[in-house]
């Protein structure tokens, strides 16, 4: 086993901590981003949001290539929602996503994304929408310390051949952590930060929880389930 497990306090004040017992890919985003090197993988469910609908979520994450400090993550997004009156099983969507991200001193950088769209839950056949967006300069997405850096500007500057995208993408968001307090989740009680970003074309704004030695723990659509280094 990779991940030390740690509990501070006693009873049900007890919160989960994470700590590595191997060399870290570059420990600055391992501190943050839970990234330690390939294999790294993270499964999500669905949140309540997503729940309370009908639908169902289920998403991997998973480092697949490192490179010194160059990181490559790929992810795999299903979201089933429940069957229509006139079809015969459940309908849903499937996105692929591959991230190339950096570590640097004093934070995770991503320098492009790209995105396949298959509009059902099938593969087969070749993805229904495709691209890749491409950031000059690399985009500061998470600082290297939340208690330290607790606010940040992230300025998306590139291009787009994503379809619906314009070309050129040009906008920012003023992100914000609150203090880390204890957050229940499936896999724990953990002390997490509660990230805020809003976005100056108002179609980027987002708020999650942010775990030390773990990375996203909560959002919007998903929560983690598990967890492995």
């Amino acid at each position: 086993m990779l991940l030390l497990l740690a509990c501070t306090g006693t009873g049900g004040d007890s919160v989960a901590e994470f700590a590595f017992d191997r060399d870290m890919v570059a420990e600055e985003c391992s501190t943050i981003s839970g990234i330690v090197g390939v294999g790294t993988e993270w499964v999500y469910g669905p949140a309540s949001a997503v729940s309370d609908e009908g639908s169902d979520l289920d998403e991997t994450i998973r480092v697949t290539n490192v490179n010194e400090r160059d990181v490559e993550t790929q992810s795999l997004r299903t979201l089933s929602e429940a069957a229509s009156d006139t079809a015969g099983s459940a309908e849903g969507t499937i996105d692929h996503y591959t991230w190339q991200l950096r570590c640097e001193n004093d934070g995770l950088y991503l320098e492009s994304e790209n995105l396949e769209h298959y509009a059902s839950l099938s593969m087969s056949g070749g993805a229904d929408l495709s691209g890749t967006r491409r950031y000059d300069p690399a985009v500061l997405v998470l600082p290297f310390s939340l208690d330290d850096t607790p606010s940040w500007t992230e300025t998306y500057i590139g291009t787009s051949d994503y379809p619906g995208d314009d070309v050129a993408i040009a906008y920012t968001r003023d992100c914000s952590a609150a203090a880390a307090v204890d957050v229940e989740f499936t896999v724990g009680a953990l002390s997490a930060h509660e990230v805020s970003c809003t976005s100056s074309d108002g179609a980027h704004d987002e708020t999650y929880w942010q775990v030390n030695a773990l990375g996203r723990a909560r959002d919007a659509t998903r929560d983690v389930q598990s967890y492995n280094p």
